[in-house]
């Protein structure tokens, strides 16, 4: 598992503001999710272990870091 700090942009839709996921397993950076025109240019964050996952645009987004979770 892994955490993801994520930096939008300042002109995104979340203005300059940082945003932390926990527990991610998977990022599917061009992900191509159906019924969205922009499919090519979006990234999403996953979770197998809550059920849960983000997409944004790849524009919205300045820079994510990825670090490995320590294991209990």
């Amino acid at each position: 598992m892994f955490t993801v700090k994520v930096r939008f942009a300042a002109s995104s839709p979340f203005g300059d503001t940082e945003q932390m996921f926990r527990n991610v397993s998977d990022i599917h950076y061009n992900y191509r999710h159906f019924g969205s025109e922009k499919a090519s240019q979006s990234i999403a964050f996953e979770s197998d272990k809550e059920g849960t996952g983000s997409t944004y645009l790849i524009a919205y987004i300045d820079e994510f870091e990825v670090t490995e979770e320590e294991t209990p």
